[in-house]
């Protein structure tokens, strides 16, 4: 067995690679020394450390003592290694409570913690989600647009159209924002009804069922968002 020593000494060595392979990752503009680290760099370095140092600790020997966490480190990083090494299954971490009361308080979730989620090695929120959020964004231009138009004398012949794309888009706005989550919810129905038990043959029946249906609701979401990605390009003509 190697020594605690050499076991530390190729930790320490990893974290070196882990930090390279961050600043070699992604490419560097044109003329410029450094750029800064973002939530998916240190989420590859987080997933890095995990699959390359804990085989070596569990296969050493070594049980960890104590850790550390020098200067600052994202949310989600905590989360992701707390779910991976107690083997928490389907876990987001909008089952966190004080998540969910801080994006209350918030508003919502912000963008950067959106594309955070998205870039983790979490699978929802995925593309369906993506999909939402951008039919999302592109409606509430539509709105934005149809809301400076509104109300200027330059355009009052067309004020009561813009004050009905300005209350339509808004309405697509709430329904596509929805749908960012019922994709995800959808994904976790599929996830579970997969994870049923096969036997004994009943049991593969309710399986089975149970498959059926969460394969047709998690079909329908991205048909909705499309329906409405479609409204929305209508009201934005």
């Amino acid at each position: 067995m190697a020594s605690p020593g050499i076991v530390r000494a190729t930790i320490v060595g990893l974290i070196l690679a882990a930090g390279s392979a961050i600043a070699l990752s992604a490419p560097q503009p044109s003329g410029s020394a450094s750029r800064g680290l973002t939530t998916a760099d240190y989420a590859r370095a987080e997933r890095f450390m995990s699959w390359n140092t804990t085989p070596l600790v569990f296969r050493n020997g070594v049980s960890p003592t104590w850790s550390e966490i020098v200067g600052l480190v994202p949310e989600a990083a905590l989360f992701e290694a707390a779910a991976r090494h107690v083997q928490l299954r389907n876990f987001s971490p909008e089952m966190v409570l004080e998540r969910r009361v801080r994006n209350a308080i918030q508003g919502g979730e912000t963008v950067s913690g959106f594309i955070a989620s998205v870039a983790s090695s979490s699978p929802t929120p995925g593309g369906g989600s993506v999909a939402a959020h951008v039919g999302a964004l592109a409606a509430s231009l539509a709105q934005m647009v149809a809301g400076l138009t509104a109300g200027r004398k330059k355009y009052a012949a067309v004020d009561a159209e813009m004050r009905d794309v300005s209350l339509r888009a808004a309405g697509l706005v709430n329904e596509l924002s929805a749908l960012v989550s019922k994709d995800a919810a959808a994904y976790s129905s599929v996830s579970a009804a997969y994870k049923l038990p096969a036997e004994p043959e009943e049991a593969g029946a309710r399986r089975k069922e149970a498959i059926t249906h969460a394969l047709l609701g998690a079909a329908e979401v991205p048909l909705e968002t499309a329906r409405a990605c479609a409204r929305d390009g209508r009201s934005a003509r």
